[in-house]
């Protein structure tokens, strides 16, 4: 899980939804075999426990498509002296230990029938490290044909130790040793900002829910959190969907993956331009949420200068280590200089290839940089992605690792960088928790920086390449934008271990946590056309002032503008009135508890209701629908709202996951070139609208 885990976070307002589709017995049967996988039972099926104690995969070989990985994982495992233990921290930048996660995946991946795969899992889950497992068994899940659709339980449920403060884990112990099963945890960000101390609607005490009420006016110093402005945003960073957003789409989009070795698979066409445009869209939207705060956009990480902010998680491993925490003004010195000038070497590679117009493949071979491939080459080089013929001479470990994968090294093991201590990895070095660090914003940064040193090779788009000759633009209208903070309760069934006498089912705990929010919003697009024609249509929002209340021009503003929707529209001759629901370009909204899938899957199997998944369910992850607006301020926060209206063109590329690939246009579009103010001034199919977001109380909105 390298570079991929954040990179790919691609933001849901591409998606072209898919039909849904009435779950069958099979498809109910694999998903609640699914939810049984991640979750911690003392009590597990009968069929569980008989894979899990009987089951041998080298008598079942023939039901494997590549049975020398089954033979080479299994006798690894049965000589005990490579695999890692179980109550060992997963480390994703150690070489073996990513390799033995691709190996378990590829186990996975082999079996030939879906019960094949159902009966490994079980026989891998009661033997291997149950992070390696997690990671396999959802890269598996995702990648495999059979199980398209499927849901795969919500992240901050399966590993809530990458959520859930250690005062709150340590609360809910307490509450257990006591013999209570029902309670609610407070969870506080790191930062003061926003904590239930503050909160508009007071929270009373009751029998069903003891922990509702804790006092919080210690909680400054029991956090710690460095001193520094970046604590105000720790609400963002910190959000559950967000960070789950990027778990879930690493495992959803591997790096490793490789077409030839594995087959061909729609959704990784034009995987390296989309994983350019993802990083720079959570950068953007990242940065908008900055100028809200009146903080300044983020610079580039520089290893030659002390490492600021400071960020201390207050999270723990599931084996119970902390994550370290990192003090403001770290200097490295001479304790990583060995890899900080490699780091630079490779960077120095990127640059001067992208000044050449030439990156070098296996051999010394030239491959030409051009407009049209130039964003796929440097993203699937930047991920390391397993199907780039150049991954070895721009990245690490013979091409295992790409260049952000270092980068998020050298920050997760910047308390302890030469292993003086033997000190886990800071939250950088896990896909669940890296969105949590500042440090990680400067490091996407950092690619972003090198990104646009190649897309400023080449000039403006001129008149004609922008406009759309017949189509204007007469009017938009939006409805109110406002944000709120609300709560928002999680299931901590897998927080803590059961002993064989305990039943999971008598236990009800929960994490609750502030979270922002927006109300839906509609907006109506007034469009003119003088004749039938295809187009397609790009909604971006940005911001209209710098964090010193000084206005953007549009050439500083573009790379800040996140992207909020893209869909195909049918233009009839005259007047068009489009309207559109913003959550209709955001593929992921709130997902169903694991509590409630598996009274989802119950109910239907029973014949009591219907079960409802879409071909993409298990194969795309949009960008969480709530956090697609700034927090906003209550007097007004201000922004622009963009919307591109373009002639559809049609593509040989079938991009299922998004209507950009298939536009043939390259993400982005129109504002990834530098900007010639006057054209976009003069283009009657581009409108922009001042709006402003309004944040009020949870009880002012409900």
């Amino acid at each position: 899980m390298k570079a991929v885990l954040i990179l790919l976070l691609v933001a849901g307002a591409h998606l072209v939804l898919a039909s849904q589709h009435v779950a069958d017995k099979n498809f109910l049967k694999k998903q609640r075999q699914v939810l049984q996988l991640v979750k911690r039972q003392p009590d597990p099926s009968e069929d569980q426990n008989n894979y899990a104690n009987s089951y041998d995969p080298l008598q079942d070989l023939a039901n494997y498509n590549n049975p020398q990985v089954v033979e080479h994982f299994v006798n690894q495992y049965n000589l005990n002296n490579t695999l890692l233990s179980k109550n060992k921290i997963f480390n994703f930048f150690c070489y073996h230990q990513y390799e033995e996660a691709i190996q378990l995946f590829e186990v996975f991946y082999y079996a030939k029938e879906f019960e094949t795969f159902y009966k490994v899992a079980n026989y891998a889950r009661a033997r291997v490290n149950f992070g390696i497992y997690l990671f396999a068994l959802g890269a598996a899940v995702y990648q495999r044909p059979d199980a398209q659709g499927l849901v795969f339980p919500q992240t901050q449920e399966i590993y809530p130790q990458g959520f859930v403060s250690v005062q709150a884990l340590r609360q809910l112990e307490y509450a257990k040793e006591r013999g209570e099963t029902s309670a609610v945890f407070l969870v506080n960000y790191t930062g003061n900002y926003p904590t239930f101390e503050n909160y508009d609607r007071p929270l009373t005490e009751n029998s069903n829910y003891p922990y509702e009420v804790e006092e919080y006016s210690n909680h400054a110093s029991f956090y710690n959190d460095q001193d520094n402005q970046e604590s105000y945003l720790s609400y963002f960073r910190e959000d559950g969907d967000l960070n789950a957003f990027a778990a879930r789409f690493s495992l959803q989009n591997p790096n490793f993956y490789n077409s030839t070795k594995y087959g061909k698979q729609d959704k990784f066409n034009k995987y390296g331009e989309k994983v350019i445009y993802v990083a720079q869209q959570i950068l953007a939207r990242y940065n908008l949420e900055r100028f809200s705060n009146y903080i300044p956009s983020v610079k580039p990480i520089n290893f030659d200068r002390p490492l600021n902010p400071g960020y201390n998680s207050q999270l723990q491993y599931g084996n119970g280590k902390f994550y370290p925490a990192r003090p403001n003004n770290l200097y490295l010195g001479n304790s990583r200089n060995h890899d900080i000038q490699t780091l630079k070497k490779i960077e120095t590679r990127f640059r001067d290839s992208i000044d050449s117009g030439f990156f070098f493949g296996e051999g010394g071979r030239k491959i030409q940089l051009t407009a049209e491939n130039g964003g796929d080459i440097l993203g699937k080089l930047f991920a390391s992605f397993g199907d780039s013929p150049t991954k070895k001479y721009y990245g690490f470990e013979n091409g295992l690792y790409g260049y952000f994968d270092f980068l998020r090294e050298i920050i997760a093991q910047s308390v302890d960088p030469e292993h003086e201590y033997s000190t886990p990895n800071g939250v950088v070095g896990n896909p669940i928790t890296q969105l949590r660090d500042p440090l990680m914003y400067q490091a996407l940064a950092q690619i972003i920086q090198i990104y646009n040193s190649y897309k400023n090779r080449y000039q403006p788009y001129k008149q004609e390449e922008v406009s759309f000759p017949g189509a204007k633009i007469l009017s938009v209208d939006i409805d109110k934008l406002v944000t709120y903070f609300e709560p928002y309760e999680f299931e901590l069934y897998n927080a803590f271990a059961y002993s064989q006498h305990e039943n999971q089912r008598n236990f009800n705990y929960k994490a609750r946590q502030l979270r922002l929010n927006n109300k839906p919003f509609l907006y109506n697009i007034k469009v003119n056309s003088n004749k039938d024609i295809e187009s397609v249509i790009r909604v971006f929002i940005g911001p209209k002032y710098n964090a010193k209340g000084q206005e953007f021009t549009l050439q500083q503003a573009k790379n800040y503008f996140f992207q909020l929707d893209q869909f195909y529209y049918s233009l009839k001759n005259g007047d068009n009135n489009i309207k559109r629901n913003f959550r209709e370009g955001i593929k992921y909204a709130d997902q169903s508890s694991t509590s409630e899938l598996y009274k989802k899957v119950n109910l239907a199997e029973q014949g009591g209701s219907s079960f409802y998944y879409d071909d993409l369910s298990s194969s795309y992850a949009g960008f969480p629908a709530r956090l697609v607006l700034p927090k906003g301020k209550k007097s007004g926060y201000p922004l622009v709202f963009i919307v591109v209206i373009s002639p559809y063109t049609s593509s040989n590329t079938n991009d299922y996951q998004t209507a950009f690939a298939s536009d043939q246009r390259p993400y982005g579009f129109p504002f990834d070139r530098r900007i010639d103010e006057q054209v976009f001034q003069n283009a009657p199919n581009i409108f922009f609208k001042d709006v402003n977001v309004f944040q009020k109380r949870f009880s002012e909105v409900n």
